[in-house]
């Protein structure tokens, strides 16, 4: 498109003075209105989209984390040196509470031997 002379655009200020403008056509503003509506909502639905694929991407990453965890403890409680470690953990275990429940056996033997001995001023009848 050519530049126009100052005599060309002198002309056409005279004549829109002269003329005025012509009025749009009643139905552009609401097409206009219409359209840029679409527009904007084509942009929330495709930043919606990106987010729930965002979304989506981390769930399942997690997920995949969490599987991955749980194999990798599955694989260590499953190995032979540490079921031996437990098995002789339980043994130790159940020997202590052996060892307590026989201490306080032994103490309580021992309580009731010194109240029998204090009932009769520690003579043997």
């Amino acid at each position: 498109m050519r530049q126009m002379t100052d005599y060309e655009l002198a002309c056409l200020i005279a004549e829109t003075e002269a003329e005025r403008l012509l009025q749009a056509p009643c139905r552009m503003k609401s097409e206009i209105m219409e359209k840029s509506g679409r527009i904007q909502t084509q942009a929330a639905r495709q930043m919606t989209k990106a987010s729930v694929r965002v979304e989506l991407l981390l769930y399942g990453l997690k997920t995949a984390a969490a599987v991955a965890t749980a194999i990798f403890l599955f694989g260590v409680i499953s190995h032979p040196a540490l079921q031996s470690a437990i098995e002789q953990n339980d043994v130790w275990t159940q020997d202590a509470d052996k060892e307590r429940l026989s201490d306080a056996f032994s103490d309580m033997l021992e309580q009731v031997n010194r109240r029998l001995w204090q009932g009769t001023d520690g003579a043997w009848q």
